[in-house]
Order: structure tokens, then C-alpha cells, then sequence
């Protein structure tokens, strides 16, 4: 009966111990962790470099894009709807795509034929009085991808004029920005001085961007400074 009661309380003792050997595990290994994904690295311990600003000197405005080019017929051309508004039909007058369609064929004989560029670009000139709006805008193009730098005198006369349209001012200016220095900055010059031309303040704003000076309406001393600058740069 003795040797029973020791028994038991043997087991007891070694149940106790076990109990408490596993409360003091759990205790001593803490809460189990979320393990973190491959390739994704915590939050606390990333390092974010400082921000700093950083302004880059900005380039000075290219204003010659592109050369040149030469036009090349097309065999067919679209056909194109008038540019007017309110039209009313009148009885025996040509339709507006007929219209269209003459004026082209005026513009594509002219430079399917055998004569050399100036003169294609001369009868481009005695031409564009008779079109339409829309039709002088192509032939602007033409004109100036036409005509060589030793005859621009007929395409600045137009330029300079404060009344010529603007699809052809737009066309021929552009051109203008990439004729040799010698032709452009006269020019420039000529339009800036001009009050009431459309373009004079724009012409005054490449002059500063060439000369890189602001002579307001010193008209003498941008001449001045003008010739200046093209004898280093007369290209």
C-alpha cells in the first residue's frame, strides 16, 4: 500500500514537471512570425535616399528643324471639301471640289514640267494671286521649297507684305528659318520694324534669340548690331 502511495506521487511530480517544461517553452519561444515573401523586403527596414531637387540648365531653342525638301507629285490626291462656309449653290457655277480639283491640276502641271526650280518657283509666284485660299497655303509650300537663296527677293517681297495671308506667311516663315543667316535676320529685321505686320513680334523675339539683345524700337541699333553678328556668322 506504501510502495502504491509513492508510486503516485512519483507520477505526480513528473506530470508537474512536464506542465511546467511546456508553459516555460511556449513562454521562451514567443509568438510565432509571419514569415516575409521572397523579394519583398520590410518596411522598417528599407531605406529611402533623400529627395533632392535638381534643375537642369535648359538648352537654348533649336530653331532650325529641318531641312528643306523637295516636293514629288502624287498620283492621286485626295479629293478636298471647301473651306468656306454658308455656301449657296448658284445655277451653272462649278461645284467647290471642281474648284478644288482645277487649281490642283494648275499646281501639279507646274511641277511636272520640264523647266528647272527656279523657274517652276516663278510660275508658282505668277500663279498664286489666282487661288483660293487653301490653294495659295500650297503653293506657298511649293514656292519655298522651290527657290534657290540667290532669287528669295520675290518670296521675302511677299513675306514682308503686312497683308499677305496666313497659311502663306506661316509657310514662307518657316522656310525663312532655315535660308542662310545673310537672307534671314535682314528679313527678320525688316518684318520687326513693321507695326502693323502680324508677325512683327515674333520677328523681333528671333532677332533677340540671334543677337541675344533686346534693342526695343532702336531700329538703327539693331541694324547696327545685326551687321555685326553676320560677319561672324554670315551661314
Amino acid at each position: 500500500m506504501r510502495v502504491t502511495r509513492k508510486l503516485l506521487i512519483v507520477v505526480a511530480v513528473l506530470l508537474v514537471a512536464l506542465l511546467v517544461g511546456a508553459v516555460v517553452g511556449w513562454f521562451a519561444a514567443g509568438p510565432s512570425s509571419v514569415p516575409i515573401e521572397d523579394g519583398v523586403s520590410s518596411t522598417s527596414d528599407t531605406k529611402i535616399p533623400p529627395v533632392t531637387n535638381v534643375v537642369a540648365a535648359a538648352p537654348r531653342p533649336t530653331l532650325l528643324a529641318t531641312n528643306r525638301t523637295r516636293w514629288t507629285p502624287r498620283r492621286t490626291r485626295p479629293s478636298r471639301s471647301s473651306t468656306k462656309t454658308n455656301q449657296v449653290a448658284v445655277a451653272g457655277a462649278p461645284s467647290p471640289a471642281s474648284n478644288s480639283e482645277e487649281w490642283e491640276n494648275k499646281i501639279d502641271t507646274i511641277l511636272t514640267d520640264n523647266s528647272d526650280d527656279a523657274q517652276k518657283a516663278k510660275k508658282m509666284l505668277e500663279l498664286l494671286p489666282q487661288l483660293p485660299e487653301d490653294g495659295q497655303e500650297e503653293a506657298a509650300e511649293h514656292i519655298a521649297n522651290l527657290l534657290p537663296d540667290d532669287q528669295y527677293a520675290a518670296a521675302r517681297q511677299l513675306l514682308t507684305n503686312a497683308k499677305t495671308t496666313e497659311g502663306v506667311r506661316d509657310a514662307l516663315m518657316s522656310d525663312l528659318l532655315n535660308r542662310p543667316n545673310e537672307l534671314k535676320l535682314p528679313t527678320l529685321l525688316e518684318i520687326a520694324r513693321t507695326p502693323e505686320h502680324p508677325g512683327a513680334e515674333e520677328a523681333k523675339d528671333f532677332l533677340e534669340l540671334y543677337l541675344e539683345k533686346d534693342y526695343g524700337t532702336d531700329w538703327a541699333q539693331w541694324e547696327q548690331a545685326m551687321q555685326v553678328w553676320l560677319k561672324d556668322n554670315p551661314e
